[in-house]
């Protein structure tokens, strides 16, 4: 949907946290996700843990 509509659209997405989305495969299938939608490599917080809350600056999308 970016490439058809020159990056304008989504604007927004809506995340589901579902059982086992912050631990599946080591804890990186939730950094995968981050990633997707930032198109930016997101390091692993140094706990080995995710935040409950927080905000993800990515090279042009904000996850909040």
């Amino acid at each position: 949907m970016r490439c058809a509509t020159n990056g304008t659209y989504p604007v927004i997405a809506v995340w589901e946290n579902v059982m086992g989305a912050f631990s599946s495969n080591n804890r990186l299938d939730f950094k995968a996700v981050l990633e997707s939608f930032t198109n930016t490599e997101i390091p692993m917080p140094a706990s080995g843990d995710w935040e409950k809350a927080g905000m993800v600056r990515g090279n042009n999308v904000d996850i909040f």
